[in-house]
């Protein structure tokens, strides 16, 4: 362990419950669940792993206090039934195993509980509004009762605490936050008015759960864009000090406007200043979370005392072994979070599916296959794989680890593929950190790597493989556009052996994640980029998340014209019919072709067929999937 982060793995004491070191897991919505609100076994699992992985504390996902009514998933977990204890219990005795404790978070949808998941109940919330109608008093009464009955569910299925959900615009935040709350009764009004539900409820859970027991608060310190500001935030942690709560988790926002879970346009811990000046104010632990993944900036957070726990969201389901990485002073070897929120947050709030991660292909499938515990090949094969992006590195890394002689191609002068190409655009770091993972693991693991190595089928005979897995990925089309060779390949752009230079008038054909953030680069190196997209939206064939921040980046740099068709090029000129059926023409210094792309045009995978070989295809998804490429070469590894 580096003595920079030491401060990480100082001991404290919660509740009177004892916590190893300063890490937290947060909650984060998995849909790990059955639809009647049970635990699947790979929920267990995933929360072993990453108890197994060093954190001191995991906060489980929300759990449901009034089932179905107040759900917002269909897969939210159920902890108002007793009848759910025995289940909760095998995840509570699996994570204690590690020396790791863990609480739940007791949750309320309020007017987010959604009507195709609460089995036709009506919304309600602290005041009418928002499809949903303002509480009585003998419904608060029944929700303050439902949170305590949970808590002591939660007791007996061995947590060590629960955690009360009053953030992100859910149930007890439309109560506490100024916006919302319009009541003019006991429960509305004043600060201390708004609060009473969560003082009711918080009293109530240490009467019937006494110590030691924590009972923490997720509290939305900041809600953007209006509500509470730290100035109140600070009143209401006083507040929750002075009824018991043992420990706040500070977080911000409503996820309808992106501050919840910052992205790879967001700064490194972007919230710390909120959480130091509510430590600053109270006498009980501050967890803070927000993009915390390097060691260096969360040992920081705790020594200059902007908070006394660390909670790794995002980063924990990327690398559930990312704290026994640093306690063996093992840093390097990191996979680290790309913040691209596509494998977990998308599929969970807009597929309604288990979350995934877009660089480790084991979450979401923990329950059969372990990282850490790869299965010995029965019998060892020669296995020659043909192309060094992320699925032919990920597919190598998977069976070198079960015991196979592996040998990669790859035709050019570095590993990596359409990786490279993804990371040299603005805000990318992470991806470019991403792609040093996946070759420092490939030579962790001692792979035979042969560069600048075309691949062909004498090539290939002569290793005698028993498989040949083809992970060639995709390029750059060419659209049937007259005088298409008028223009540049976008991959020549985006690698950079085009340089577009300063002021220049660039169109580019194709608004889709990689014309895009090209015409984010250009435009901040001086030119003047002019998107034309066939669809009406850009930004169509990437991440919600994602394309929605890229959109509002570019929007404000390029010209952005869609639902056209260009019908022409010229070396100066772009000629198109507009949305509205109009012929159009605008003058050029440059045209670059981001039209879409299409698998490596190769007869390789035939002739090798041909001539007797057992030949598998993955990766073939495209610059913007790689969620996809890791997932095919999971796959593929454990089923030759």
């Amino acid at each position: 362990m580096k003595e920079n982060v030491k401060a990480l793995f100082q001991p404290i004491t919660i509740g009177g419950i004892p916590l190893k070191n300063r890490m937290v897991m947060p909650p984060m919505v998995t849909n790990f669940s059955s639809i009647d609100g049970t635990p699947e076994r790979k929920m267990v699992q995933y929360l072993r792993n990453r108890a197994k992985g060093g954190v001191g504390l995991i906060i489980q996902e929300a759990a449901s206090v009034s089932w179905p009514e107040g759900k917002i998933s269909n897969r939210q977990i159920r902890i108002n039934d007793p009848v759910t204890v025995a289940d909760l219990f095998d995840i509570t005795d699996s994570v204690h195993a590690f020396g790791t404790k863990i609480i739940v978070q007791l949750h309320h949808g309020g007017f987010l509980a959604h009507p195709e998941y609460t089995y036709g109940a009506e919304n309600v919330s602290s005041s009418d509004g928002n499809g949903a109608r303002a509480m009585t008093k003998e419904e608060i009464k029944k929700v303050v009762d439902d949170f305590i009955t949970s808590a002591v569910n939660a007791k007996n299925a061995r947590y060590d605490g629960i955690e009360i959900h009053a953030a992100h615009m859910y149930l007890l935040n439309q109560f506490i936050n100024p916006a919302w709350n319009k009541r003019t009764d006991e429960y509305g009004g004043s600060i201390e008015n708004r609060f009473r539900i969560i003082r009711e409820i918080a009293e109530g859970i240490r009467e019937k759960c006494g110590r030691p027991f924590i009972v923490g608060l997720r509290l939305g310190a900041v809600d953007f864009p209006q509500g509470n500001t730290v100035g109140s935030a600070i009143e209401i942690c006083k507040m929750a000090e002075d009824c018991g709560i043992d420990m706040l988790n500070i977080s911000v926002g409503f996820y309808e406007f992106a501050e919840v879970v910052p992205t790879q346009y967001s700064e490194e811990a972007p919230y710390t200043y909120i959480s130091e000046a509510i430590k600053k104010a109270v006498n009980i632990p501050v967890a803070i979370v927000g993009k915390l993944r390097t060691p260096e900036i969360c040992a920081r957070i705790i020594d200059t005392k902007q908070a006394d726990l660390v909670a790794i969201g995002r980063q924990m389901i990327c690398d559930p072994e990312w704290l026994n990485k640093i306690l063996m002073g093992k840093e390097e070897t990191i996979r680290t979070c790309l913040n691209c929120l596509e494998g977990c947050m998308e599929r969970m709030s807009f597929a309604d599916s288990g979350i995934r991660c877009v660089i480790n292909p084991y979450v979401g499938v923990e329950d059969f296959y372990n990282e850490n515990v790869v299965a010995a090949a029965g019998q060892p094969k020669t296995i020659v794989v043909v192309g060094g992006g992320i699925a032919g590195m990920q597919y190598s890394i998977i069976a070198k680890k079960q015991g196979h002689n592996v040998i990669l191609l790859e035709k050019t002068e570095q590993l990596g593929g359409q990786m490279i190409l993804a990371g040299m655009t603005p805000f990318k770091k992470e991806v470019r950190q991403a792609l040093n993972w996946f070759k420092s693991e490939v030579e962790r693991q001692k792979i035979d790597v042969r560069l600048q190595t075309k691949a062909d089928v004498e090539l290939i005979s002569s290793l005698d493989p028993d498989h040949v897995v083809l992970a060639m990925g995709c390029e750059f089309a060419d659209p049937p556009i007259e005088g298409i060779e008028n223009a540049v390949k976008g991959d020549l752009v985006i690698g950079r052996k085009v340089e577009v230079g300063q002021g220049k008038k660039v169109a580019i054909i194709g608004g889709g994640v990689s014309g895009c953030e090209l015409a984010h680069r250009i435009a901040l190196e001086g030119s003047e980029p002019t998107i034309l997209e066939m669809l009406p939206t850009v930004c169509s064939n990437g991440g919600v998340i994602h394309s929605e921040m890229l959109k509002a980046q570019v929007g404000s740099m390029a010209t952005i014209l869609t639902s056209v068709k260009v019908n022409q090029i010229e070396r100066d000129k772009v000629f198109y019919r507009n949305a509205d059926g109009q012929d159009a023409c605008i003058e050029i210094d440059m045209v670059i072709n981001c039209a879409g792309q299409k698998k490596v045009s190769s007869p390789l995978y035939e002739r090798l067929i041909q001539k007797g070989f057992d030949v598998y295809r993955i990766g073939e998804n495209g610059i913007s999937n790689f969620q996809n490429a890791t997932r095919e070469a999971l796959q593929l590894a454990y089923t030759l």
